[in-house]
Order: C-alpha cells, then sequence, then structure tokens
C-alpha cells in the first residue's frame, strides 16, 4: 500500500507555465483522500513552493533547496537540514563576488540576493519570493547572521564564464554541485541528494520503502526514483532518468502528472486485491 508519495515540482508537478494545472491539484486531492502523505521534492527553496501546494491539506512535508533540508509545511520550520558551514560559504560567495558572479543564498527558510536585476526578476516571475531578502554585501550579510547555509547559487545570465566557479568549486571538499554551464550552479553539501532525504523522510513517518512512491524528470530525481518502491518518469526526461522508474507517463503540459498519480493508485490497489 501506498502510504507517501513524493513529488518533484518543475516540469512533472507544475507545467511549462511554471503553473500548477487543475487535473494535477485533483490527482493530488485523490491520493489524498485515499490516504497517501504527499511530500514535495524540490530544489526550490521553501518560498519558492506555489502557495496551492504548500496550503494543500495532506501535504505536510518538502524536501527543498536541493535536498539540503525538510520542510514542516505547518510551521514552515526545517526539521532536518544538511548544511554548508558559515566560514567555508562566505569564502566561496566573496570568490565568486570577485569574478563578478551574481550570488544568491539560502539560509533556513530565506533566500537571499545581492544582485538587484536577480532580486527583481524573483519578486516578478517566481511563485511566493515577496518574502525574499536582499543585501548588498552578501558575505557579510551571511557572516552576520551566523548561520550555516542550506544552498549557494551562482547565475552566470549569458554574460558571466562559469569556468572560473567550476574550477574554484572542484578544488572544495564536502560539497557537491549542479546546474548549466551557461546558466547557474547551485552548491549544497555532500551527500545530499532526494533519495537520501527521502528515506529520512520514510523513517520520520514510520513508512516502509515499498510504501513510497515518487514522481519526476530530471537528474536529481533519478536517486528518488531509485529508492521509491514504486516510481514513474515524466514523458521527455532523458533516458537515464525513465530506466532509473518502474512506469512511464506524458509530459507535464499533456496531464502526465495527474495520469502518473492515477497510475500509481491504480497499481496500488490492483496489489491489494
Amino acid at each position: 500500500m501506498i502510504k507517501l508519495l513524493a513529488i518533484d515540482l518543475d516540469r512533472t508537478t507544475l507545467d511549462s507555465t511554471d503553473t500548477v494545472p487543475e487535473s494535477a491539484m485533483d490527482a493530488l486531492k485523490e491520493a489524498i483522500d485515499a490516504g497517501v502523505t504527499v511530500a514535495i521534492a524540490t530544489g526550490r527553496n521553501v518560498l519558492g513552493i506555489p502557495k496551492a501546494l504548500r496550503e494543500l491539506p495532506g501535504i505536510r512535508y518538502a524536501i527543498t533547496s536541493n535536498d539540503a533540508a525538510i520542510f514542516d509545511l505547518e510551521t514552515m520550520e526545517p526539521v532536518f537540514e544538511k548544511t554548508i558551514p558559515l566560514e567555508q560559504a562566505v569564502s566561496l560567495l566573496e570568490r565568486a563576488g570577485e569574478l563578478g558572479i551574481p550570488r544568491s543564498v539560502t539560509i533556513g527558510r530565506d533566500v537571499i540576493d545581492t544582485t538587484p536585476e536577480v532580486y527583481r526578476l524573483r519578486h516578478t516571475f517566481f511563485h511566493d519570493y515577496a518574502e525574499s531578502l536582499f543585501a548588498e554585501d552578501l558575505p557579510a550579510y551571511v557572516r552576520s547572521r551566523g548561520e550555516d547555509v542550506a544552498k549557494l547559487h551562482f547565475l552566470y545570465m549569458r554574460q558571466h564564464d562559469s569556468g572560473p566557479v567550476y574550477d574554484m568549486l572542484n578544488a572544495e571538499e564536502n560539497i557537491a554541485f549542479t546546474g548549466d554551464i551557461t546558466g547557474h550552479t547551485e552548491v549544497v553539501a555532500s551527500f545530499v541528494d532526494k533519495g537520501s532525504s527521502l528515506a529520512r523522510l520514510a523513517r520520520m513517518l514510520d513508512v516502509k520503502k515499498e510504501e513510497a512512491a515518487a514522481i519526476g524528470d530530471s537528474d536529481n530525481d533519478v536517486t528518488m526514483l531509485h529508492w521509491a518502491g514504486a516510481s514513474v518518469a515524466m514523458g521527455g526526461a532523458p533516458n537515464h532518468v525513465r530506466a532509473a522508474a518502474n512506469y512511464q507517463t506524458d509530459d507535464c503540459d499533456h496531464d502526465g502528472f495527474s495520469r502518473a498519480v492515477r497510475m500509481l493508485l491504480a497499481a496500488d490497489k490492483e496489489e491489494q486485491v
């Protein structure tokens, strides 16, 4: 029986316009009504989760910030974090700043930008980042907070060279990073991934591996799709992502997510017969 369902956001639950389709909401409500605990698993900060999902009864937990934290959405507080140590984070921010790279940082539930253009874009185009913060001197602000960091975000914005950033990060210990060499790089602590985070959440909720399911579409979903007892890869996902899943569905713009949820629920019913 499926007790826990982990769902990716971008190009999975959300369509290509960054919207939660009505069909997705309906399918999630069906799963919740069937007694399934739904958890969001996203690279986004917790504030980047659409309120429609964040406030949907039955969605209590979210794996966020490239899997560096598990948040309780009722309290908006983390119940688990694996962070980059403060001084290491400040050093990376300072060195990226010397390269002229636009930077953002996630500390707890807060997102802090240091580039006005990025700050304006975040408030214009993203879901609920009206609560995000701005700091002219980001390393100084982070040091003043005195807290370890969940995620560093370096943005190239098609006008900065990512090569020096990758050289810097490759020489660094105890971190992991992903991204697009022409667009952005996201940095988290080592040994952070959706599979281990989902396993941790399952243990917290006393859910067995075979009672967990997952839906995703990209590289950072592979460990989650592998770990879950049942999993679905979205249409358009790369071949290696599809190979990690038990089932495949349509893409995010053709009701793929709602079909995936119902496919898992139907398979669950068949197993119980």
